[in-house]
């Protein structure tokens, strides 16, 4: 029996990313289409044109989308508080029926669906509570019980919890909403903006990385603790920079200072904040939504 085709869409805030497959195997392998972030109208006709194909067909069974947030997943819209002005109030499953027929649509957090992938299939299976962290022009994080990602009120934001400010750190945040959260104070937009350069391209021991590892290992030490998290996975173009990972993990167990009984927390081990395995989790995860459905 042929396997049902499956969509995937990973909406991001400057490139909305496509794939279909029927498989995870494939999926990890399959070519994705990049589509950029423009106006809705412009990039979701650029979207449909790609599946389109396959819906004529009758193939296509069901897409997974993973958006950028906040958003209402209940009701599969964009809320309004989105950075993307544009794209708020959007409701995804409305948009893509509508120019591709009449078709099962599922939608979550892009690091919803990131840590749905990691916890179920990556380098955060095998544990009870994981956490995915992003780390890019904003901050977002997911996390997942027993490989199911968690929602309360809408879905965790992560990047915006707040925490105290480093000292020597004068910058104002870059968050519109709450300056000294993690996103205002560690994302990439807000390294930009200090250091008129993206992390990568800072050396080392600059001090704006100092301060990177300093504001992200408070979030991971705060996410241990909170939520008992056994693994962290954190992704994201922040994460490329050389030795930023490590210098976290060391940081995040200096931090929680011993506390904790158990053991690779307590000895400083790597193996509790990891990378991820994916290349495209989030879009992985959307995929894994939408397989669930059929």
């Amino acid at each position: 029996m042929t396997l049902p085709l499956i969509g995937a869409i990973e909406a991001g805030g400057t490139t909305i990313r496509c794939a279909v497959a029927r498989t995870l195997e494939e999926m990890v392998e399959v070519a994705v289409v990049d589509v950029p972030t423009s106006s809705p109208e412009q990039s979701l006709d650029v979207v449909a044109t790609f599946f389109q194909p396959f819906a004529d067909r009758g193939e296509l069974a069901a897409i997974g989308v993973a958006s950028f947030g906040p958003l209402n997943t209940e009701t599969s819209t964009i809320a309004d508080t989105s950075p993307k002005i544009a794209w708020r109030n959007l409701n995804w499953r409305q948009q893509l029926v509508s120019r591709l027929g009449d078709l099962r649509v599922v939608v979550d957090t892009d690091t919803n669906a990131a840590v749905l992938a990691e916890s179920r299939y990556g380098n955060a299976s095998g544990v009870e509570v994981a956490v995915y962290l992003t780390v890019g022009t904003g901050i977002g994080g997911a996390i997942a019980v027993n490989g199911s990602p968690l929602h309360g009120i809408g879905h965790p934001e992560v990047g915006h919890q707040l925490i105290a400010r480093a000292p020597g750190d004068h910058h104002k945040g870059t968050c519109a909403f709450h300056h000294d959260c993690l996103e205002g104070f560690a994302s990439g937009t807000a390294i930009v903006e200090r250091y008129g350069a993206p992390a990568s391209q800072l050396d080392e021991l600059h001090e704006g990385l100092q301060f990177e590892a300093h504001y992200l290992a408070i979030a991971c030490a705060n996410l241990t603790t909170m939520v008992a998290a056994e693994r962290i996975v954190l992704g994201g173009g922040v994460m490329e920079a050389r030795g930023l990972r490590s210098r976290v993990a060391e940081r995040a167990a200096h931090l929680l200072n011993g506390y904790l009984p158990h053991g690779q927390v307590r000895d400083h081990s790597l193996s509790t904040i990891v990378a991820p395995k994916f290349e495209n989790s989030g879009l992985i995860g959307a995929w894994l939504l939408a397989r669930d459905l059929v």
